[in-house]
């Protein structure tokens, strides 16, 4: 008997951590889809095909490699062609991926691009964008679970055309946004 109450004890224990968990992470926050302006932006960047989970590995190389010529970036980015529930292979997943470089490093542009850096200007953009709490890394994954619908559904309710989505990380913060575009 000791024994089983002991036991119900840990399992409530590790409930209570793992919905602790959740609930910080931003599992059971709602979202706001709000119509915005975004950028201008230099994305320093790198294309591929692949899991989408290998994003940070590129861009965390990106971030060291700049360093090195005296950026110190510290938003990065992500731009996603394909959505992984479609049943594409994960290895064909096509994303552009990088940092964003601040106002102050942009007189280097010439000087990152005779490196082989690939820099590309994304000017100001009107876009679907929910803003949500960066907490830790299952931030992200609620992020994805809750503001994906809520940008398809404004996109769809507002007879916009599908796009790639952009994901924009900050210290506290991810942005997820799909431009507002009919064409």
């Amino acid at each position: 008997m000791r024994i089983l109450k002991i036991g119900g004890i840990i399992l409530l224990i590790i409930i209570f951590f793992l919905l602790a968990t959740a609930w910080y992470s931003g599992f059971f926050s709602g979202v706001e889809v709000v119509e915005k302006d975004l950028g201008p932006y230099y994305f320093v960047q790198h294309e591929r095909f692949g899991d989408y989970k290998e994003t940070k590995r590129f861009q965390d190389s990106l971030y060291f490699a700049l360093q090195q010529y005296g950026v110190e970036a510290t938003r990065g980015f992500g731009i996603y062609y394909d959505d992984p529930a479609s049943g594409k292979p994960a290895s064909q997943l096509h994303s552009i991926v990088g940092v964003i470089l601040e106002e102050k490093d942009t007189a280097m542009i010439p000087e990152l691009t005779r490196r082989g850096f690939r820099i590309e200007k994304m000017g100001i953009t009107p876009s679907f964008v929910v803003e949500f709490p960066l907490k830790n890394e299952l931030s992200i994954m609620a992020g994805i679970s809750k503001a994906y619908p809520a940008l398809h559904k404004s996109i769809m309710d507002n007879g916009f055309k599908q796009v790639p989505a952009l994901e924009i990380y900050e210290n506290n913060m991810v942005i997820f946004s799909m431009e507002r575009n009919k064409d």
